[in-house]
């Protein structure tokens, strides 16, 4: 069951409230089992507390040419891309001759 929150208590101490991230207006979910009942905060689909970043024009840009890049099958996988990473870190050195001794 999900309610919203109106006061800032919900009747549960206000340290515990505070320090759990509750907040009036806050979408608050009730599980309830075997002797127990878990509160927590929930979150519409597509609603998030955190703002969605904007990107400049340079980075949408990028973005577009990329996805364009994508549609057109230019794109590596990512087994593809650890192996050439890997092979990039693992070159082989330069021989050197053995010191006498």
């Amino acid at each position: 069951m999900t309610v919203l929150v109106k006061t800032p208590s919900l009747n549960v101490p206000e340290a515990i409230a505070k320090k759990a991230g509750i907040r009036p207006g806050d979408l608050v979910e009730f599980i309830a089992g075997r002797g127990t009942i878990t509160i927590r905060t929930a979150t519409l689909p597509n609603e998030s507390r955190f703002p969605l970043y904007t990107p400049t024009k340079a980075e949408a840009r990028s973005i577009a040419r990329g996805r364009a890049a994508y549609e057109r099958g230019e794109y590596i996988t990512l087994k593809q891309l650890n192996n050439e990473l890997d092979a990039a870190r693992h070159k082989a050195r330069k021989k050197s001759a053995r010191k006498a001794s």
